[in-house]
C-alpha cells in the first residue's frame, strides 16, 4: 500500500464526522471505527508503531475516521520534506492506509511543553499533585487532567505552556486493586481470554504511557485486558524474543487509557505507593511483591540470579530468585507483580517483575527479570 502526502497543510485537529458516527453497532464498534476494528489493523498499527519508535522526524500515528486513513505525523520543523518522509515510510510497507502530514506543532515544543511538566518546576506545590497527562498528537498538545484540590498547580501550567496544553479539572479516584479505574495504576489485579495476572508498573514507550505485565498473560497483541469491570488496555508489544524474555506492554486504546505511576500495596501502610526510583537487583538484597493474590509482601531475599531457567519449556533469561522462608508471596495469577523497594514512609523503587514461581503451597519463592532487562526488551522505561 503506497504512503501517501496528500496536503502540505498542518494538521491540527480530526474534522467533524456525521451525525451517526457515535451510533453504536451490533458487534460493539462505534460506526466510525468500522474502518479500523479489524484485529490485521492493531497487529499492523502496533508494528509500524514500533518500527517508527525513535525517528526524530515523526511525532506519532494518528487516525483521521472521516476519511479513513491514519496520518504519521511529521515534525513541523524536520529537515525532509514529505515526500522523502513517504518514500522512507514505504520501506515499511504498510498494509493500512497511511499519509503522511506536517504535526500542528514542533517536536521542539512538545519536549518543552513535556520537560516542564515532568520536572515540575513550574508551581511549589506541583510535586504534591497529581496531575495525568498524555500527548494528543492530533491536536499537539497534552491533555492534562487535575482535581480540584491542584486547581492552583493546573492553572499556573496553563499560564506557562498556552495551547500547548489543554486542562480539564474532573474529580478522579481509585476503585481497589480489583477493580482498578482511572488512572491505572501498577500491581492491580488484571484479566483477560488468556488468563488471570498481576499488572506490573507504569512505563513510558516513546510518548505512549501504559505499564508491563509478564507476557505469558497475553495471547497476542490487541488482546485486551480487564480489571473487573474497568477497560484496562490492551497488549501492545512483545520482545522479539518471546522464549528468553517474559513480558509485554500494555497500551491505551481508543478512548485512550491513563496510567499514574504508583503501584498498590495494600493491605497496608500506605495502600499505594508512587514509584519514584528503579533499583537493579542484587543478591542479599531485601525486597517486595506485591500480587492478587498475596497482596504486598515484603523481606523477600535475593538469592541469586540464573542466566537461563527453564519454565513451561521455555528457556528465560536472567531470572532473580527471591525467598519468604515458608512464607506465600507468589502463587498463580501473580505474574506480572513489581518487586519493589520501599522509599521512604510512601514511595517505591521498581526492581522488577515476577514471572514463575511454585505451583503448590508454599509459594515462598519468586522468580523475576529485572528492571533494567524489562526496560531493554521492550524499549520502555519506568514512569515517575
Amino acid at each position: 500500500m503506497t504512503c501517501r502526502y496528500p496536503s502540505t497543510s498542518p494538521f491540527c485537529a480530526a474534522p467533524p464526522l456525521s451525525p451517526d458516527a457515535e451510533d453504536e453497532l451490533p458487534n460493539g464498534y462505534l460506526r466510525r471505527h468500522t474502518w479500523r476494528s479489524g484485529a490485521y489493523v492493531q497487529i499492523e498499527l502496533a508494528r509500524l508503531q514500533e518500527a517508527l519508535e525513535g525517528d526524530p522526524q515523526i511525532l506519532g500515528i494518528t487516525a483521521d475516521d472521516a476519511a479513513q486513513h491514519f496520518i504519521a505525523l511529521v515534525d513541523r520543523g524536520a529537515t525532509q520534506d514529505l515526500s522523502a518522509v513517504a518514500e522512507r515510510l514505504e520501506l515499511f510497507q504498510p498494509t493500512i492506509p497511511l499519509v503522511v502530514r506536517p504535526s500542528c506543532r514542533s517536536g521542539g515544543e512538545l519536549r518543552r511543553a513535556l520537560e516542564v511538566i515532568q520536572r515540575g518546576e513550574f508551581h511549589p506545590r506541583a510535586a504534591e499533585v497529581e496531575l495525568l497527562y498524555s500527548l494528543d498528537v492530533a491536536n499537539g498538545r497534552y491533555d492534562v487532567l487535575a482535581d480540584r484540590a491542584g486547581a492552583d498547580v493546573a492553572r499556573t501550567l496553563q499560564t506557562e505552556l498556552g495551547p500547548l496544553v489543554k486542562i480539564e479539572y474532573r474529580p478522579f479516584g481509585h476503585h481497589g486493586r480489583f477493580d482498578d479505574g482511572e488512572p491505572h495504576y501498577g500491581a492491580a489485579a488484571i484479566e483477560s481470554n488468556t488468563g488471570n495476572c498481576t499488572a506490573g508498573f507504569v512505563v513510558d514507550w516513546g510518548l505512549i504511557r501504559g505499564a508491563v505485565t509478564a507476557g505469558h498473560c497475553l495471547g497476542f497483541v490487541g488482546e485486551d485486558v480487564f480489571s473487573g469491570p474497568e477497560f484496562w488496555g490492551e497488549a501492545t508489544l512483545f520482545p522479539a524474543n518471546t522464549t528468553s524474555w517474559d513480558m509485554v506492554f500494555v497500551g491505551p486504546s481508543f478512548p485512550p487509557e491513563t496510567y499514574s505511576p504508583r503501584i498498590h500495596t495494600d493491605p497496608c501502610c500506605p495502600s499505594t505507593r508512587p514509584v519514584t526510583a528503579k533499583v537493579a537487583p542484587a543478591v542479599s538484597q531485601i525486597v517486595c511483591i506485591s500480587g492478587r493474590n498475596f497482596l504486598a509482601k515484603c523481606s523477600v531475599e535475593i538469592l541469586r540470579m540464573e542466566t537461563t531457567r527453564t519454565i513451561d519449556g521455555r528457556n528465560r533469561a536472567n531470572v532473580w530468585i527471591g525467598k519468604r522462608a515458608g512464607v506465600n508471596i507468589g502463587a498463580p495469577a501473580d505474574s506480572g507483580a513489581p518487586i519493589y523497594i520501599p522509599v521512604g514512609s510512601g514511595n517505591a523503587a521498581i526492581v522488577g517483575m515476577h514471572i514463575a514461581g511454585f505451583l503448590a503451597a508454599p509459594f515462598d519463592e519468586t522468580w523475576f527479570h529485572a528492571v533494567g532487562d524489562i526496560e531493554a526488551q521492550l524499549g520502555v522505561t519506568v514512569a515517575f
